[in-house]
């Protein structure tokens, strides 16, 4: 592997709380084990239940698109956006939306400077996301007590 997520130490993790049950519906976790060191591995569906924490290294290659099927509830699918090539009557999917929290933690670093302006920066539906996102005005004062500091990406994230 030789591209820039590959030179240093990654600095970035990404913990995910869930909300719905992916242990026995579709939109879940799945991660190919072991790709954030190399290009081999097994694909696993994670089995995630409501309030279950899951933290993983952003550099494994990961998706929330994985399928479960009605009558084979152990096997997976990996669409990668083709959701079409399954029968909807196949599919076990969840009653609401997807519904989860993101988090995403790093250190200064040009993994995190290059996270910023290739994934973050560079998505409509992430700016989206930034900019509706509202929190307590002194969460700032609160992290700072922890010596955690909050990256604001646009002018609209947190207010």
């Amino acid at each position: 592997m030789s591209g820039p997520d590959w030179k240093g130490d990654y600095s970035l993790i990404r913990l995910g709380l869930y909300l719905q049950d992916h242990k026995k519906y579709s939109g879940g976790l799945i991660v190919k084990e072991g790709s954030h060191l190399s290009s081999d591995g097994k694909i696993g569906y994670i089995d995630s239940e409501v309030g279950d924490v899951v933290v993983w290294n952003l550099k494994t290659l990961h998706s929330g698109n994985a399928v479960r099927l009605k009558f084979f509830n152990k096997y997976s699918y990996l669409t990668y956006g083709k959701e079409d090539t399954i029968s909807k009557f196949l599919i076990r999917k969840e009653k609401d939306e997807r519904m989860a929290f993101f988090i995403t933690f790093g250190i200064k670093s040009n993994h995190l400077d290059r996270y910023i302006s290739e994934y973050m920066l560079k998505r409509d539906e992430v700016i989206h996301h930034l900019n509706v996102s509202k929190f307590d005005s002194n969460i700032d004062d609160q992290l700072k007590k922890k010596n955690v500091k909050l990256l604001r990406l646009t002018n609209n994230y947190g207010w």
